[in-house]
């Protein structure tokens, strides 16, 4: 096994050591912290951003850590931080380092950590027993890091018994604190998975087979329930989408490749799930930060980019014989081999590899991947016209979701990079500020009317006003692709303004076109957005309304042309680069939780009497611009949208230079 690690995955072999040899020593990188000396003995309430948090009895903690919206004296910092450590994910580091070195030093790191952490943090005090994801996060650490140490002389039998106490209080605790809710979360998938974890590790306490039984009930329960027919997790986050595939997973995998505990029908959604998650991996092996994320991971047997998600694809590949899940694209099959052993990665390693169908539609969550080819440098893009999060609920209530106000946000990647992006998360009760800006309008590639947001944000996850989608349709066909939905957020305005965009792909000439309606009436003025990768560059051309869009490898034009629909004026555009402002805050983009950088949005703002069209033209490669023609509605050279005639979409493109109709899409 270690001769296969070493061979196979030599840089995360390295790494692995590298990070266990730290946590021996009590350094350890948490949210972006990098690598932090946490004390010695570690300080398991310590927060980087605020010092240390007040120890207590849980529930007195959490009725002062919520109130008002975590803005309050006792809260002092980020409260993810000690919740981060108090998962115990650098046990798993420790835990594979003595698996791949027989290493003592690591053994016995691991478990005097363990008994540290049960002296100083007994039952129902402190912060880490706030939250019951944290707890049951903490028991799926600590099982799969047992495993590992089991043959070790240093786990005696006192550790071991003091130990299990300990993990019989966390299943003590996790029934009576399950989070359910009208609509619950990622969370509770959480709570159950680690209580399955627990019985099926150590089937010899007493309640195990309940403990068991009740998990996957709940499992079972929830996948009808958050998860759409098409696999969108409904809370419209690709981070969360990943984490709640990890929990259904766990199960699975303890109890054998062989052996899947579910049903068929919660089998298919699962597979579902991983499907989404294929089709929103780009070009570049990642998937774009959608939505809220936090770091959370189940487990790491690696440390790729949080944003890497073929591990989790290999092992579907591997579990469901699902070739088309090992996704063409080199990198991250570890989980495979430390999950199924060598045997297992063996018969994973022979399934043939083969890439990604051209194009998919998700239409119960609301995304649409639009893909030029099977190549690696594919022209790539998404399209999101779904609720915000967790459905559809009455304008009077104000929803609490991990979603963000970004319908009909797109993204787009070329010649194997990401170009437009969703920017992320960043940071959620650290500072409030920053966290609306990252799951505002703003911060996402759409159009602002006057200024405001498409949904009015409240709380730190709560929203009123929401916009809904509406008017939600695609055709694909073997020359172009094409889907166009709107949303009435800006149905609160005065006179109020419904936007509609469509997007199209057209294959041969390696282009996406969008088309931006806003219809209404009275005079407004239109703000569109187009965040780049920190490495992009927006850059001005000579020509009027053109600039270039330039990134490592991949060059693209940018064309904009804007028009009023009931007379032949075109409005004026303006256009304004911003990198890295804080003051408003804009131009930043979030890998992942804790960690920022300055990135390019270009804005480009006109005004005039709606109803207004805006159409941007990306031409990744070709020397011929397609140059779209926003004339009045009616003169022959408009574009309606998609119109089914003859059970084909067609689309009535304006060119310039006359009237062009084609049966593309």
């Amino acid at each position: 096994f270690t001769g296969l690690v070493a061979e196979r995955f030599p840089n995360s072999y390295q790494e692995t050591i590298r990070r266990a040899d730290l946590a021996r020593r009590h350094v350890i990188n948490l949210l972006g912290s990098g690598d932090v000396f946490l004390g010695d003995p570690i300080n398991w309430w310590t927060d980087f951003k605020g010092g240390t948090w007040a120890k207590g009895d849980y529930e007195e903690l959490n009725a002062t850590l919520y109130a008002d919206d975590f803005r309050n004296d006792r809260y002092i910092g980020d409260i993810k931080l000690p919740w981060e450590l108090n998962k115990h994910g650098h046990f798993l580091d420790l835990a594979k380092a003595y698996w791949l070195t027989g290493d003592e030093r690591y053994a016995e790191a691991l478990l005097v950590q363990m008994e540290d952490w049960i002296d100083r943090n007994p039952f129902l005090y402190g912060i880490a027993w706030t939250q019951n994801l944290i707890v049951a996060q903490r028991v799926i650490s600590w099982v799969l890091a047992i495993q590992a140490v089991w043959e070790s002389p240093a786990l005696t039998p006192p550790r071991l018994l003091r130990i299990l106490r300990s993990l019989y209080q966390h299943a003590r605790y996790i029934p009576v604190h399950f989070e359910f809710a009208e609509r619950a979360s990622n969370h509770l998938f959480g709570n159950v998975a680690g209580l399955a974890a627990l019985a099926l590790v150590f089937p010899e306490f007493r309640e195990a087979e309940e403990w068991r039984a009740t998990a996957m009930r709940i499992l079972e329960t929830e996948l009808a329930k958050q998860v759409y027919p098409d696999g969108v997790h409904y809370e419209q986050s690709n981070g969360y989408h990943r984490y709640v595939v990890e929990f259904c997973l766990l199960p699975w995998l303890l109890s054998g490749a062989e052996a899947c505990p579910y049903t068929e029908s919660s089998r298919q959604r699962l597979r579902h799930m991983l499907e989404f998650l294929l089709h929103m991996t780009q070009p570049t092996g990642l998937i774009q930060p959608i939505s809220d994320a936090d770091g959370a991971r189940v487990w790491r047997f690696n440390h790729h980019p949080i944003n890497d998600v073929r591990g989790v694809l290999n092992l579907g590949a591997a579990l469901f014989r699902h070739p088309q899940l090992k996704l063409g694209i080199d990198g991250n099959s570890e989980d495979v081999l430390w999950w199924l052993g060598p045997e297992g990665f063996r018969t994973w390693s022979t399934m043939p590899e083969d890439a990604p169908v051209r194009s998919a539609a998700f239409p119960h969550g609301g995304y649409f991947v639009l893909r030029e080819a099977r190549r690696p440098d594919t022209l790539w893009a998404f399209f999101d016209c779904g609720h915000i999060g967790m459905g559809d609920w009455p304008d009077e209530v104000s929803v609490g979701t991990h979603g963000h106000s970004d319908l009909l946000t797109f993204g787009l990647a070329a010649e194997g990079e990401t170009l437009l992006t969703d920017t992320g998360s960043y940071t959620y009760t650290g500072s409030k500020v920053w966290h609306d800006y990252f799951r505002s309008a703003r911060g996402h590639n759409v159009i602002l009317v006057d200024g405001q947001d498409q949904s009015v944000l409240t709380t730190s996850w709560a929203l009123r006003d929401r916009a809904r989608p509406r008017d939600v349709r695609w055709r694909f066909s073997e020359t172009a692709d094409f889907v166009t939905g709107a949303h009435d957020g800006y149905r609160r305005l005065r006179p109020p303004v419904l936007h509609r965009r469509g997007l199209l792909l057209l294959r041969d000439e390696r282009q996406v076109i969008i088309r931006d309606d806003l219809e209404g009436t009275g005079e407004h003025t239109a703000e569109a957005l187009f965040h780049g990768m920190p490495a992009v560059s927006f850059l001005p051309t000579d020509e009027p309304d053109v600039w270039h869009l330039i990134g490592r490898k991949a060059r693209t034009t940018v064309r904009f042309y804007a028009g009023h629909l009931q007379h032949g004026d075109r409005p004026t555009l303006a256009y304004r680069v911003v990198r890295g402002a804080t003051d408003p805050i804009d131009g930043w983009y979030a890998e992942d939780y804790g960690v920022k950088e300055s990135a390019p949005v270009l804005h480009v703002s006109f005004r005039g009497a709606c109803p207004l069209r805006l159409y941007t033209v990306f031409e990744v490669s070709g020397p011929d611009a397609c140059k779209p023609d926003a004339r009045p509605i009616g003169s022959g050279t408009s574009y309606d949208g998609a119109e089914e005639a003859s059970n084909r979409t067609v689309l009535r493109l304006g060119v310039s230079g006359g009237s062009h109709a084609a049966d593309r899409v």
